[in-house]
This record gives C-alpha cells, structure tokens and sequence, in this order.
C-alpha cells in the first residue's frame, strides 16, 4: 500500500513545478477544496495514532557529574553560604538536579570535619538553588 502523505506530497510537489513553469496558475495549484475530506481523515487518523499531550515543566532534570557535586560540597563547607555568590558555585549549582541538592542538604547537615549547616544556612542554599532554576 503507497502511504497517501507521501502521494500528497508528490502531488503537491508536482503543482509547485507546473506552477513555476507558468501552466498552471498559483491559486490553482494551492486548490485543495476538493481534496479536503482526504485531509480531514488524515488528520483524523493522526490524531487517533499520536494523541495530544499537555506540555509539562516537570521534566527531571538529569543528574550532574558526582565531581559537580564534590566541588560544591568542598565550596560549601570551606566558605559557607558565601560561596553562593561566587560564579563557579553558582554555575555548578544551577547543574545539580532535585536529588543531588537534597543529598548536598543532607551531608552539609550532618558534617563531621566542619560545623554542621543550620536550617537557615539549608534554606539559603535552597532559594539559590531556586534561583539558578527560574
């Protein structure tokens, strides 16, 4: 069976030359009134093969390098939360998906070689976070 896009294209593509070459008129070429039950039907079985789908923003984002995420504990735990305004921080930040910030929150909370982070400094960490993503 000849798949019918690939005749409507051939057709189509046919009344483009014959209207460049002057025998037919543009309008004529671009005529498809008759054909318009075939185009609805088409689109119909489009429809029903590929259904519609709502946009989602809730794609996960994927997961950064594991050394993305040791460059910025090591920033973190070196210089706090000032290390949040530093370009390279922000930068890695902004590559860390939903779990590797949460896995970050949970080691800053409880470190051993360095002051543990308050609920605050977790919170800071967070809205930048926030505000690397949009």
């Amino acid at each position: 069976m000849i798949d019918p896009r690939l005749v409507f294209l051939a057709r189509a593509s046919a009344r483009l030359i014959l209207a460049e070459a002057g025998e037919i008129e543009l309008h004529e070429a671009t005529d498809i009134s008759d054909r318009w039950k075939w185009i609805e039907a088409l689109v119909a079985r489009w429809e029903c093969t590929h259904p519609y789908r709502e946009a989602t923003t809730d794609i996960p984002r994927p997961a950064s390098p594991e050394s993305t995420v040791e460059a910025v504990m090591f920033s973190l735990r070196e210089r706090g939360t000032k290390a949040l305004e530093e370009p390279a921080t922000k930068r890695r930040l902004s590559e860390l998906s939903d779990q590797q910030l949460h896995e970050i929150c949970g080691r800053l909370q409880r470190l051993n070689i360095a002051p543990a982070w308050a609920p605050e400094q977790i919170t800071i960490l967070v809205d930048a976070w926030n505000n690397c993503h949009g």
